[in-house]
């Protein structure tokens, strides 16, 4: 991912949505299909994320995290929170959605990842999860169980400080001789 995000003009509105959509999917561990619309006159504000849908959130030790509101997703009609903490970096997801947000002033309750063209916004569009599924060779949707409430239980190890880190880790992790 990092090899994409290099080759990415940040100044270029596409390219800023592409490198703020990819890196906020990734750090959220969502689909890119959640933060995308399937076609170009498919954007609906019950079914997909807009700017609107994004807060913050600090846990009981001030662990700082962006949570995104996905609307409607495949597991569940009603909706979910998925979320992300702050990497430093190429990688630094933060940085890539503000860019985002600069170049390409989405407006609030506007699909997302929307970059300008023109005098227009134009939304980015995904590729069917069942496409991914069968060009990434997935034999089955298993992995979906283990994803329900991630961010939760991978926010602290999220943490782009590794030393918030370590004086958590004997707790959770087994001790190894």
């Amino acid at each position: 991912m990092t090899c994409l995000l290099q080759k990415l003009d940040p100044n270029i509105p596409l390219d800023a949505a592409v490198g703020g959509c990819l890196t906020t999917a990734f750090y959220s561990i969502a689909r890119v299909g959640e933060f995308t619309i399937l076609n170009l006159l498919a954007f609906d504000l019950t079914i997909y994320v807009k700017c609107s849908d994004i807060h913050y959130k600090k846990d009981c030790n001030g662990f700082a995290s962006t949570v995104f509101h996905l609307p409607c997703t495949k597991t569940s009609q009603a909706g979910k929170d998925v979320f992300w903490a702050k990497q430093l970096g190429l990688m630094d997801q933060d940085a890539a959605l503000a860019n985002h947000f600069h170049v390409n002033e989405p407006p609030i309750n506007s699909t997302l990842f929307s970059y300008r063209h023109g005098n227009t916004h134009c939304p980015l569009t995904n590729v069917p999860f069942d496409v991914m599924k069968t060009m990434g060779h997935w034999a089955s949707d298993a992995f979906q169980l283990y994803l329900c409430n991630h961010a939760q239980i991978l926010a602290l190890y999220l943490q782009a400080t590794p030393a918030l880190q370590d004086k958590y880790l004997h707790y959770t992790m087994p001790h190894i001789h």
